[in-house]
């Protein structure tokens, strides 16, 4: 018995020994999750991706109209779905960034994000408001948590619905509710099917139900929010019997429902209706309660198609970045939460109660306008056949861009933001450097590529300084003289210090404020001014573009390799909100630099051992960007100064040729330069100061190595501008005798209400206009037998060839073979004649 004891103890440490090692490497085998945005939210699983729908064309034939900033002609949508969403179910996926693709069967992780806690913190920009909308769009089509379990598969018309409101917000493009009914009715108007047309106008009629009045500021009271960690705190005030009360406002223009509200009190509070607003009353002695709930009662016209939005999921493919640029690597939003009753919140806290005493009031409102700009650039190619003109596909190309920093010079644009190693900023292209590594043509031999730039546009401008409020100590008609004289002395210090109050803000704020002025308005009007001009500036910054070809497709030779090759352009211009045509600025010598480097480097094997190292420097061949014909020495040092890539080393007048001389020579120089030493030290510093420039010049323009980058679509919300309220800041009168301030004194609370200006509407700006379209033309493999120099073996390919064909009589075939033998050439290897 013993001896199994001592059996049973030693298995007992070989598992735990084994629990702990597999606990220990754990970390290093986990899946590869990407670098998804999860700070604050749950992470619940994983799902892979399939069709949910077939992806055949919904649309009527010839139909083409604009949807948020692009021509559709087709719209099959393709529809996937994510396996294991909800408790083993599968739901549909809505793709969140548009110009990527996907692909089916892609494992991934589902995150869970919570409008509440995450609403700071939400993936791809997405802002609280945007993802609201996003939201109901989700619980309108039936993607919602509890749906799925009785009904099973949305249809195909709800699916609609949720793609496209993802497409509308994600687009940059959202210009409001209205604008999206609008848009939507263009696109049902072009569906084929009418039935499917009917059941995404249903889906759209319920989304419109559920956000009637719910996203719009009027829906909470202004004294409240919809969440909790948004929920304002507010002041009670005690009232001579010892209660503590305060009346809350509605507001202008207050939908009808916040009227209807009750609010979850605890015993001895109370509310009071009143005609414009709620009072709410404490007889507890303690009006620091914290949250207080805000509800529709169950049952009530109020709360027929109201819900409260709480979470949606989001699944993120394995690898996954914002600048995932291949097959599969496209974020998808799912399943939102179960519909729960609209709730409201607000919060009573403690240290905020103030006693009734003679005060006086800094009315100061500072108000913060953000805006995210974006522009875009689309280039086109299309690559043909030298011979043929027949367009081809399968070749794949690398698109290479640069950025002019100093078009930024003398704008109101801040350069740090375009300095960010960021898909949407600029920060990798300061030389001519690789976008997109790979792209190839379709059917058609064309290719299309886009980039999406943004810029955050935020400042901040004060609403003018009025006078202060003077809550002045009142005396009553029976007082004494001594009593009045006290008043007035206080009421004296009361306006003195109000003002000296007064000045310390209009000081603080032209410190502090980008836009500041005494009088109500300037700065709001200064600040939009100020916002138009950076506008105008971001949407007319040009961009440098060319491409060079990297896989020629089968039986063509790779471009610029053909001693006919016509060398591919380098083009500048701007964005395509201002519709900018591209500038052919120089060539591009692509893969002609390939022969060139091979060509330096067997010069290099013929140098003497005794060649300098300034001469092996001449030697290093990069790519070049080659200038127009016509254009002489002085264009090209302009060129220089706007930013465009000059990719071989730098020469002098006279070249290599100088940097060659011999050791005689150089001792003939070092002669001359005893004989004149105030000479010598003046050009040994410019010789110097020249080789260390060309060397650092030859490092600096080799094109580095970039990681593919998509465009990301930056959600821009088009705010209708808000009413923000005026805060007051009151100061007691009487202060404690241990507060060593002296005089009048105002400090800011920190609070910034939304903007009164507008948003630019950027959907009336264009954003796929083309800048410059390529057209690449390849000859054909040298050495290759070709049918009077047409496809004909293209055609074998496709299942039969003409003298195959069983339907001709023997005598046409032999008729057809004496025809092809006097028309056929054949193209022997080596240069063409």
């Amino acid at each position: 018995m013993t001896r199994v004891n001592r059996l049973y103890q030693r298995l007992k440490r070989g598992i735990a020994f084994l629990l702990a090692l597999i606990l220990t490497v754990q970390p290093f085998f986990s899946f590869d999750m990407g670098l998804f945005p999860a700070l604050a939210a749950e992470t619940e699983g994983r799902g892979s991706t399939f069709a949910y729908y077939n992806s055949s064309n919904l649309l009527k034939p010839g139909a083409n109209f604009p949807f948020y900033g692009k021509n559709h002609n087709r719209v099959g949508l393709w529809p996937y779905g994510i396996t294991n969403v909800e408790g083993g179910r599968s739901a549909p996926g809505y793709c969140l960034e548009p110009n990527k693709s996907m692909q089916s069967g892609t494992g991934g992780t589902i995150v869970t994000y919570d409008l509440d806690q995450d609403g700071d913190n939400l993936p791809l920009g997405i802002t609280r408001e945007e993802a609201e909308i996003l939201w109901y769009a989700l619980s309108s089509s039936g993607n919602f948590e509890g749906y799925q379990t009785g009904v099973g598969k949305v249809g195909q018309g709800h699916y609609i619905l949720g793609q496209a409101a993802t497409w509308a917000i994600m687009s940059g493009n959202w210009n409001g509710l209205e604008d999206f009914r609008q848009q939507m009715e263009v696109l049902m108007d072009n569906l084929k099917s009418p039935q499917l047309a009917a059941q995404t106008r249903g889906a759209l009629e319920q989304f419109f139900n559920q956000t009637n009045g719910a996203v719009e500021e009027t829906a909470v009271p202004p004294f409240a929010s919809k969440f909790k960690s948004t929920a304002p705190a507010h002041q009670m005030q005690q009232e001579g019997d010892g209660t503590y009360r305060i009346t809350l406002d509605y507001g202008d223009g207050f939908d009808w429902r916040q009227s209807e509200l009750v609010y979850d009190l605890p015993e001895g509070w109370n509310m009071v209706r009143e005609t414009s607003g709620v009072t709410f009353i404490c007889t507890t002695g303690n009006p620091d309660i914290g949250l207080v709930k805000g509800y529709f009662p169950e049952g009530s016209a109020a709360a027929k198609y109201w819900i409260k939005p709480n979470t949606f999921k989001v699944w993120y493919p394995d690898g996954w970045t914002e600048s995932s640029a291949v097959e599969g690597k496209q974020a998808m939003i799912t399943m939102a939460g179960a519909q729960e009753p609209w709730e409201v919140w607000l919060s009573f806290g403690k240290g905020t109660t103030t006693e009734k005493h003679g005060d006086y009031e800094i009315p100061y409102t500072q108000y913060l306008h953000e805006e995210t700009f974006k522009r875009d650039y689309k280039i086109e190619l299309e690559k043909q056949c030298d011979e043929t003109g027949k367009m081809l596909e399968g070749s794949t190309f690398e698109i290479l861009e640069q950025f002019d920093f100093s078009q930024l010079d003398g704008t109101n644009l801040e350069e740090e933001q375009f300095r960010k190693n960021l898909p949407t900023s600029e920060g990798d292209f300061e030389n001519l450097s690789i976008c997109q590594s790979e792209i190839t043509t379709d059917i058609n031999g064309h290719l299309e590529h886009f980039d999406h730039k943004t810029y955050e546009y935020e400042k901040t401008y004060c609403g003018g300084h009025p006078e202060p409020i003077i809550h002045y100590v009142e005396v009553d008609d029976d007082a004494s003289d001594e009593e009045r004289d006290a008043a007035d002395e206080e009421n004296e210090r009361l306006e003195r210090e109000a003002w000296e109050a007064w000045q310390e803000c209009v000081d603080w704020c032209e410190e502090h404020c980008d836009f500041h002025s005494i009088d109500e308005g300037v700065a709001r009007d200064e600040m939009e001014e100020d916002r138009n001009e950076a506008w105008e500036s971001f949407i007319h910054l040009k961009r440098i573009y060319t491409v060079r070809e990297v896989q020629a497709r089968t039986g063509y030779i790779l471009h610029d390799l053909h001693e006919d090759d016509e060398r591919v352009e380098i083009v500048e211009f701007s964005s395509s909100q201002i519709e900018g045509d591209g500038a052919v600025t120089g060539y591009y010598d692509g893969n002609r630099m390939k022969k060139t480097a091979e060509q330096a480097a067997e010069e290099l094997e013929a140098i003497e051992p005794e060649a300098t190292a300034s001469a092996r420097v001449t030697n290093l061949v990069q790519a070049k960007a080659m200038l127009p014909d016509g254009e002489d020495g002085e264009a090209a040092e302009n060129k220089e100064g706007t930013g465009e890539t000059e990719e071989t080393v730098p020469e002098s007048s006279e070249t290599g040729e100088e940097l060659e001389t011999s050791e005689d020579e150089k001792e003939s120089e070092t002669s001359e330069d005893e004989k004149e030493p105030e000479t010598s030290e003046t050009d040994t510093e410019d010789t110097n100061g020249g080789e260390t420039e060309t060397i650092q010049e030859a490092d600096s323009v080799q094109i580095a190595s970039k990681s593919e980058a998509e465009e990301i679509e930056e959600d821009i919300e088009l705010a209708t501008p808000s009413n923000a309220s005026i805060y007051s800041l009151r100061i007691p009168s009487i202060r404690s005798e241990d507060d060593g301030r002296a005089g009048g004194h105002w400090e800011w609370d920190g609070v910034q209400e939304e903007s009164e200006v507008s948003h630019i509407n950027q959907s009336n700006y264009p954003a796929d206009y083309t800048g410059f379209s390529y057209l690449v033309k390849d000859h054909r493999t040298e050495g290759e037998l070709h049918i009077n120099k047409r496809d004909l073996e293209l055609f074998e390919k496709e299942g039969e060839t003409v003298t195959e064909n069983p339907r001709l009589t023997p005598r046409w075939k032999a008729r057809f073979t004496a025809f092809m033998r006097q028309r056929t050439s054949i193209i022997r290897m080596g240069k063409p004649a």
